[in-house]
This record gives structure tokens, sequence and C-alpha cells, in this order.
């Protein structure tokens, strides 16, 4: 499924016919007919082919569902190479936003790049066990830190 169609549109109490599905969401009929050979339920086999409201919204956001990213214990998002990886060193720099909450950044073991990781103050001591991680300071109150000014 190439498109993402807007599930706002569609009333889970009403039925529709394929061309009345298609034209609500916007795509084709010969798509919502695939979409019934791909298993969306229809009331029944004969014409016409009527769909129901909520069973179209539930199948829609089942298909377009993103899967989620699993981590491994420690690893962080790296921005270049839009993966989660290892950090250089095993070492991290937890930076709170938050009373509850921070992140953690470092660099990749891959390609050197900046990772970064949301993460709660309940959750340092299990990344403990994996990442040395230094605490740093918040100076500023948008969670940045500054730098000394060179002289």
């Amino acid at each position: 499924m190439a498109k993402h169609f807007k599930l706002r549109g569609i009333r889970i109490h009403q039925s529709y016919e394929v061309s009345e599905a298609a034209e609500t969401l916007g795509a084709s009929e010969p798509t919502v007919r695939r979409w019934i050979d791909n298993g969306l339920p229809v009331l029944s086999s004969k014409r016409p082919l009527l769909i129901l409201g909520f069973e179209l919204k539930s199948y829609l956001e089942r298909v377009q569902a993103k899967p989620k990213r699993e981590a491994a214990l420690g690893a962080i998002m790296c921005m270049s190479c839009r993966k989660h990886r290892m950090p250089i060193g095993l070492m991290a720099d937890y930076i709170p936003t938050s009373d509850t909450n921070g992140r953690l950044e470092a660099l990749c073991g891959e390609c050197e790049g900046v990772c970064m990781r949301f993460t709660s103050k309940a959750s340092l001591p299990v990344l403990a066990t994996v990442l040395d991680i230094t605490h740093v300071s918040c100076d500023e109150p948008n969670g940045t830190t500054k730098t000394p000014a060179k002289t």
C-alpha cells in the first residue's frame, strides 16, 4: 500500500459500496476491490458488495501501521544512518530536559554521527548496565548547555 489514506472521513456506523468507499478515501475502485481480495471483510458476497465502516477503518489501520523498530539495550538512534546503533566506546551523555525525562547523546559506532535517544530518568540504571552514562547539567531552559567562551 503506497498511499496513506486519511481515515477521519470513514463513518464507522455506515456501510459503503465499493464506489462509495473509494470516493470517501480518494482511492480507485480497483484498489478497494484489491483490499477485498486481500482480506477486507464485506457484508455478503452478493452484489453490490457492502463494506461496514468500522471494518474498513480497522483494516486500513492494520495495513497502514508502521512496524515498531526494536532496538537492542543500549542502542541509540543514529541521525545519519537512520538506524539504531551502539555508540562509540559504549559512552553516552544524559542531558535532562525535565525532572523525570532527558535525552542520551552519543557518537555512532559506525559513522561517528550524532545519536540521540529520549529516555526517562527511571530507565537510566538499566541502561547503565550496558552504557557508561555521564550526567550533563543543563544551564539553559531549553535543555542545551552553555559552552564556555573562548579567550
